[in-house]
């Protein structure tokens, strides 16, 4: 059985461990020390647990906790090429870290296989990730996309469990009050995902024979957990879908609250 737990996922800091609570990788580390090793504590996973870091991009929210994180547990990070410039220039790993780009080949970590795929951010070269267990379950987390793009949707489909980011409400952000060139930065191509948009690719994953779905990287500022998941259940009851029973919905808390999804 593999879990993905979501320890934190907003705005402010992701970070998710996927795996066994013997084995698992991270996906980002936008979380503090204290609050990581408490979470972890909350389903019984051991530091040593984690086998990889995988970091999808530079952006402060998904590598704040990064630095201290490895004080912690000296393990391989993964990233693009791009990412690991970035990591270096901005001083978040000292120069003994084991820094590997990934690229179209994918990595074997004790019994999973991780794979990347772009997503269309700005950032130096964002990626999202493929996760496949020895059991032939398949778990993608993919946040931080200003649009859908052929080539994440091919890693998507299919799917055992995704995490997708449900970023923000359009009216939210249209009315609030971000600067202009701030809400076209969100709203953009290579911003974030809406939940609008992100709704209408999970019809789509559905069909296609995804039923787990976990929304994540909601903003704080422009979207509630209620709109995500209200704007979410809306359009995937719109062919007929029925929650609990075609398709699962949950909503990542901003911090942890415990839940762990069996995959």
């Amino acid at each position: 059985m593999s879990y993905v737990y979501s320890l934190c996922s907003s705005s402010k800091g992701n970070c998710t461990y996927i795996g066994n609570k013997n084995s698992g990788v991270l996906v980002d580390v936008g979380i503090g020390i204290r609050d990581f090793t408490r979470f972890l504590e909350i389903q019984s996973i051991a530091l040593s647990s984690v086998k990889a870091i995988f970091i999808t991009h530079e952006h402060t929210d998904h590598i704040k906790g990064l630095t201290t994180v490895l004080k912690k547990i000296n393990v391989p990070i993964y990233a693009s090429r791009g990412t690991l410039e970035q990591l270096v220039y901005k001083n978040a790993v000292n120069g003994t870290a084991d820094l590997n780009e990934i690229n179209k080949r994918s990595v074997c970590i004790d019994d999973i296989e991780i794979a990347a795929f772009q997503t269309p951010h700005d950032a130096a070269h964002s990626l999202g990730y493929r996760i496949e267990t020895n059991q032939g379950k398949k778990i993608c987390v993919c946040t931080d996309l200003g649009h859908m793009t052929d080539e994440i949707y091919v890693n998507l489909k299919a799917s055992d469990f995704i995490l997708l980011e449900s970023n923000y409400d359009e009216d939210m952000l249209h009315n609030g009050d971000y600067p202009y060139f701030l809400k076209n930065r969100i709203s953009g191509n290579d911003g974030h995902l809406s939940n609008e948009n992100c709704s209408k690719t999970l019809v789509s994953l559905l069909q296609d024979g995804t039923s787990k779905f976990l929304l994540g990287h909601l903003s704080e500022n422009n979207n509630r957990p209620h709109l995500a998941y209200d704007t979410a259940i809306n359009e995937l009851q719109s062919i007929g879908a029925q929650v609990n029973k075609d398709f699962q919905l949950s909503v990542a808390a901003v911090k942890c609250n415990g839940d762990i999804f069996e995959v």
